[in-house]
């Protein structure tokens, strides 16, 4: 008679079976588990969402996306183009060359105001004119002056502090034979041109434009 011995290697005899204990068993999740990690997928996304909506409402008070609709400052930016502002006050200082957005209703009212007390060089017919043209809207000009500075043009070309300004955007052409000034920028004020010398509206018309009327400054421009 044979006796079967002991399988010495731990493994079971060919067609028996285990019985598996839940520590045995990979790949199954209970269901505390797969609740806590769909908590967690959510948690995470509702941070996302959060952090993406404080950056989208940062960046509104910070950038605004501008669109040009006058040809004042041509052939730079023409109308339709697109820049974007960066605001103040983070766009801090403004300095000669920058483009910069201009509150025409607050630049308007210091204008009429310089123009009404006899501010050489401001013409109250003239300031009128540009005041209802520009009153109620922004506008895209170009800093060549800023306060203490003396600004003029010499027969169509930009002078600044004596010195002339390198402007190969500016058609000379069309300005041949236009003088004006040397006025000097008050403190707290800039002096903004548009490249369209010939066309523009800006501080030849309306005298320097006070820092609280300027929006900000155009990037990349």
């Amino acid at each position: 008679m044979s006796r079967q011995l002991p399988n010495r290697t731990g493994t079971e005899p060919e067609g028996s079976s285990t019985s598996l204990g839940r520590s045995d068993v990979t790949g199954i999740a209970s269901p505390r588990t797969g609740l806590r990690g769909v908590l967690v997928r959510h948690r995470r996304a509702l941070a996302v969402g959060v952090v993406a909506t404080a950056l989208a409402a940062t960046l509104t008070w910070v950038l605004q996306p501008v669109r040009v609709t006058s040809d004042s400052m041509t052939p730079t930016l023409t109308p339709g183009d697109q820049v974007l502002l960066l605001k103040q006050p983070w766009a801090g200082a403004v300095g000669r060359g920058d483009v910069v957005v201009l509150d025409g209703s607050r630049w308007s009212e210091t204008a009429a105001a310089a123009a009404a007390d006899g501010v050489v060089g401001l013409s109250p017919d003239r300031v009128d004119a540009a005041v209802r043209t520009v009153r109620g809207t922004s506008l895209v000009k170009r800093v060549v002056g800023i306060g203490g500075d003396t600004v003029e043009l010499d027969d169509g070309a930009l002078v600044v502090n004596g010195t002339r300004v390198d402007e190969p955007f500016v058609d000379l052409e069309s300005v041949d034979g236009v003088w004006f000034g040397p006025v000097t920028v008050p403190r707290d004020a800039v002096f903004v041109l548009g490249d369209a010398r010939a066309t523009s509206v800006d501080s030849r018309d309306l005298g320097a434009a006070g820092l609280d009327a300027v929006e900000g400054r155009v990037l990349g421009r």
